[in-house]
């Protein structure tokens, strides 16, 4: 993971500890320039190669941690 994919998902992870429920759309709005299927796959990433218990409610609309945060 380069640099700037590392920096990008910090960002993430700490947008869905800080605000709740962010969907990707918000996400988005709160990052700037980057695609949502770039942020897809960042939030894919966080769940599969850091282990975060990252789960999307379907009730809420966004992404919350279901447990401790990495």
């Amino acid at each position: 993971m380069d640099r700037h994919t590392f920096l990008r998902i910090h960002k993430i992870d700490k947008l869905i500890r800080d605000l709740p429920y962010p969907d990707l759309k918000r996400i988005q709005r709160e990052l700037g320039a980057y695609s949502l299927r770039t942020l897809a796959r960042d939030i894919e990433a966080l769940k599969d190669s850091l282990n975060a218990p990252l789960k999307f409610s379907r009730r809420r609309g966004g992404y919350f941690y279901d447990g401790p945060a990495p």
